[in-house]
Parts: structure tokens; sequence; C-alpha cells
């Protein structure tokens, strides 16, 4: 009533700077259907990746979630579903962060821990046949030769990971060397979406989990970093949120591995399900034609038995 009377006006926050700036927010958009932008706000929490766009592209408000982490909170609030497995019969997804020993997450193809603990090399394709492992997403650094060769003992069910150099960067390119899949992720955005199984509570976890996973998980703190660039014309982002650890953090990784090929579905690369860029024929389209059936067809190979 005071806007329309004409006694309510526009007032700067900041009258004596020297540029005059506007924050403008999606809500005066009149076209803009307010259930939907509820719906998405619901769907952000416990996703700091996604609460930020929500923030910065639909409030235009800024938002830092500085000092986020795995807390005992957190943990307590978990489900447990009875003591850690010794096997498995599938299908099941694993992630294995590469160091001096192997720290290794396996977990049901929907979610929930099934084991955890560290391995080597030799002994890592046991837990694949054990747990029935149809997914698994390894770390393509440091070891990655021995990486490569472990991906070719099973190609079509693992997919090498490497977090994108660029700090801030989103989204995940795929590539592919000597038939093994390989996907370059955007470290904070691949570990917000891991971590949320835990704050939302989604995730299940055995009773019997050594504490020393619970250790690795809680020495990660997602911090607001502010970086400076030499060259003006870079991309890098001055200021760009990024998880710090504070100790060892392999499990944290090795879980955040498992999240990522278990989201991403086809453990084979788009160029070995269409070679030739052929997208698809009519055969293809056929809707009793299941997925392991086009796979096993596009590479050429029998039965991986997945069960």
């Amino acid at each position: 009533e005071r806007w329309a009377a004409g006694e309510a006006k526009w007032v700067a926050k900041a009258p004596d700077a020297p540029h005059r700036s506007f924050t403008m927010t999606q809500l005066i958009t009149p076209s803009l259907y307010v259930p939907e932008l509820f719906q998405e706000f619901e769907e952000a929490q416990y996703d700091n990746t996604k609460l930020q766009v929500f923030f910065n592209y639909r409030l235009g408000q800024p938002f830092a979630p500085a000092g986020a982490r795995i807390d005992e909170t957190v943990i307590n609030r978990l489900k447990r579903h009875g003591p850690m497995t010794l096997g498995f019969n599938g299908p099941a997804t694993m992630g294995v962060d590469v160091g001096k020993r192997l720290h290794v997450v396996v977990r049901r193809q929907e979610g929930g821990i099934l084991w955890v603990g560290t391995t080597d090399w030799d002994s890592l394709p046991m837990l694949v046949h054990d747990f029935g492992v149809s997914t698994c997403g390894i770390d393509i650094r440091p070891e990655t030769n021995e990486a490569k060769k472990f991906a070719r003992a099973f190609l079509g069910r693992v997919t090498l990971i490497a977090y994108n150099p660029n700090a801030g960067a989103t989204g995940q390119q795929e590539s592919e060397d000597e038939g093994i899949k390989i996907l370059t992720v955007g470290r904070t955005e691949a570990i917000d979406a891991a971590f949320a199984l835990f704050f939302s509570g989604e995730e299940s976890i055995p009773d019997n989990m050594p504490d020393e996973f619970f250790k690795h998980l809680k020495s990660m703190t997602r911090q607001i970093v502010h970086e400076s660039s030499k060259n003006e014309s870079s991309r890098v982002p001055r200021e760009f949120a990024s998880w710090v650890e504070a100790g060892d953090d392999h499990y944290g990784h090795a879980f955040t591995y498992s999240e990522i090929v278990r989201r991403d579905g086809s453990p084979f690369s788009r160029a070995q399900l269409f070679p030739g860029g052929r997208e698809a024929d009519e055969e293809d389209k056929a809707p009793d034609m299941s997925l392991q059936a086009r796979m096993t067809r596009a590479r050429g190979i029998g039965d991986l038995g997945w069960g």
C-alpha cells in the first residue's frame, strides 16, 4: 500500500560505493511457479553444491557453508543394518582409493555399506568376485598402471576416476583409454553429492564399522577457499568451496568413488556402447532388449555374470 501511495522508495545499502550495483532474484519473475521453486529447495537439502546454485541463481544471494563436516551427531543418526558381511550375491558397487594401501568401500547398488577395509592389488580382484561387484570406481592416480591393469581384468565393470584439477570445476567429462572408461569429475561437487547421503541419513551402515572409517570422514571439512590468481585471464575462481582434510581421508574418497559410479550407471563409455558414433538403430530401440544385452552386442562379449 505504501508503494502504491508513492511513500516507498529504493534505498542503496552502500550509497558511497564507487559503482551502483543490484541484486536480482528470480522471485520477481511473474512466470515463476513458487511450488516448483520450493521443491527445488527441498531437493537441494544436504547437498551444498545444489544449495549454492539455488541461493546464487534463484535467490541472488551469497551462500558459503563454511565448516560443514560429518560429526558424531550425523554418524549417530545413520541407520544400522547388522554386521559387515564377508560376501554378497550382488549387484554391488565398489570404490577404491589408492595409496600405500588400497582403501575400499563396498555398497549395495541401491545404497547401504556392506564392507570397508584395506587390501592390496593382488587381493582386490577377490573382493570383486566375493561381493558380486558390477560397478567399481577406482582412483586413477598415483598407481595409474596398476589401476589400468585391474580395469582390464574386469573390463566393463571398472571406471577410472580423476578429480578435475581446476578449482571449482563442476560436471564430469568422459573419455576412454584402451577400452577403459575414464571419468574426470569436479572434486567438491562429487564429494558434496556423496556426503549428502550421510547428512540426510539416507545411507545405512553396518553395526561394526571400524572407527578408522569415521575418523577419515570427520577429518574432511568443507571450506570456502580464497585464492589469488597471478593470471588475470585465468578461469580459476578466486573464491571457491573445497573439502580440506586435516588427516587421512582415504575412506571419504573411496565412498565418493563408489557413489560416482553408482549414479553414473553404465560402466561402459558411450563410444563402447555405440561404436562409430551410431547412437541407436531400430533393434537398439526394442523395448524387450535389456541393457546388458545391448552392452554385450555392442562389445561382442559374453555374459558378464551380473546375475
